[in-house]
């Protein structure tokens, strides 16, 4: 929380002390337990929602039915006294069945896909989805894991090789958009691991672009709101095109939504803004249930 200065972050918490869950009926590895009680450090938890961070499930067995989910989402609300969670399961232990357990159990979202042993786009995307499985349920893609980075037996990078790396992820997340989603682990800022530095330099190196840092949930939100938009209307006008959008409530805080206007193809090529020089134009929206673009006069010719 010193590291981030009100950022905005998610702290997922495990929910039963000694207790390392199980895999295919088998009792997962033993060090894969938590040595903490969550009750215990319910004071520490709550202090970090009233700085504004967000608290979520570091799930054990959830991802094997909502039953388990269930009982462990419960635990989470009991220390937080908040009514939703969002998740991110231990290990990343996962199955294709995982997101429709999750979602019975009735969490927020999940933020579990991703890699253990490298980093980047194991789903092909830094935008939230909603997962096959799922009905309204959304994933949140994670991106970039310490542990995938630095351990011997995953990337084993140096700082400066491992900063490259990000640096490659955060311009593909700034030419197609979405969320960079970061797993920095508490115990990878002391001895032995100590790569807390580099995470103090990864943030500073994100402020060197147009970022909105957020916790997951607020993330999510905003992806949510934004699929919630609906085109009633479409239709060319004399002016250039006249929209008509349902408008779903989101919050004002929110980073505000943006019209693309993609230009037709004429003659093969493609007719550009002679301002973007891009085959398309983008439009600040502020929310407008009705609205009219005016096109060029070059585009309208």
């Amino acid at each position: 929380m010193e590291i981030e200065k009100g950022l905005g972050s998610t702290f997922f918490f495990i929910p039963f002390k000694n207790y390392p869950g199980t895999r295919n009926s088998q009792p997962a590895p033993k060090r894969r337990a938590a040595k903490y009680d969550l009750f215990k450090i319910k004071k520490e938890v709550r202090a970090l929602t009233d700085h504004g961070c967000e608290v979520g499930l570091h799930g054990i067995d959830a991802w094997q039915g909502a039953e388990q989910a269930r009982s462990e989402l419960c635990r989470i609300q009991e220390v937080t006294g908040q009514p939703e969670a969002g998740v991110r399961m231990h290990w990343l232990y996962w199955t294709d069945s995982s997101p429709k357990a999750l979602e019975g159990a009735g969490l927020a979202y999940d933020s579990t896909f991703g890699y253990n042993d490298a980093v980047g786009f194991r789903a092909g995307t830094a935008q939230a989805f909603c997962p096959p499985d799922g009905e309204s349920f959304v994933e949140l893609p994670l991106i970039v894991q310490d542990t995938a980075l630095f351990y011997p037996d995953r990337m084993n990078l140096s700082e400066s090789e491992a900063m490259d790396s990000c640096r490659h992820l955060m311009l593909q997340a700034s030419l197609f958009g979405g969320a960079l989603t970061i797993n920095w682990h508490t115990r990878s800022l002391s001895p032995e691991r100590l790569w807390g530095d580099f995470y103090q330099e990864f943030l500073n190196e994100m402020k060197k672009h147009r970022v909105w840092f957020r916790t997951a949930r607020q993330a999510v939100q905003w992806f949510q709101s934004r699929r919630a938009l609906r085109f009633e209307r479409v239709r060319f006008v004399e002016e250039g095109l006249h929209l008509k959008v349902s408008v779903p409530i989101f919050d004002v805080g929110q980073p505000p939504f943006t019209l693309r206007v993609h230009h037709p193809l004429v003659n093969g090529s493609v007719e550009a803004d002679t301002r973007t020089q891009y085959p398309y134009v983008d439009i600040p929206w502020k929310g407008e249930a009705e609205v009219t673009l005016v096109q060029p006069e070059h585009s309208r010719s």
